[in-house]
Formats: structure tokens, C-alpha cells, sequence
């Protein structure tokens, strides 16, 4: 099967994304259960959201799809 969504190609260490578990080549296919199909939709569905709040993200990884919690941090 194939997913459309945004291919995980770093995970920078201490951040919420390496906290969360998020890992390199891991392929996001929905933030909030809304579908994504490429960074743009990504972005403007993680800019709905403040710091502090928590985004449910799912994740394509090793043949199957898993739920991920994320908390939004400020950037330094």
C-alpha cells in the first residue's frame, strides 16, 4: 500500500519530535485525523495549534500505522 504524507528525514535529539518518538523515515499521514498529503497540509495543521497543546499524529512505519502524541514546544 501506498500512503501520501511527509517523510520524516531528521529527528533533531531533545526535540518534542524526538521526545514523542517520531523517527527518520517514518511517513505522517494525518495530524488530528486529517489527512496529509505533503508538508504544506502539515504545517498549516500544526499552526492551528499553540504551544503547549497536543497534536495526535499518525504515522506510517514498518507496514503499519501508529498513533503518536506530540506536544507543541516553542522554537528556539
Amino acid at each position: 500500500m501506498v500512503y501520501d504524507g511527509v517523510v520524516v528525514v531528521e529527528v533533531i535529539d531533545n526535540s518534542p519530535a524526538s521526545k514523542a518518538g517520531l523517527k527518520e523515515k517514518d511517513v505522517i499521514v494525518k495530524v488530528d485525523n486529517k489527512d496529509v498529503k505533503n508538508i504544506s497540509e502539515f504545517r498549516y495543521y500544526l499552526y492551528k495549534h499553540n504551544v503547549g497543546d497536543e497534536v495526535n499524529i499518525t504515522v506510517y512505519r514498518n507496514g503499519k500505522t501508529e498513533s503518536i502524541k506530540v506536544k507543541i514546544e516553542a522554537s528556539n
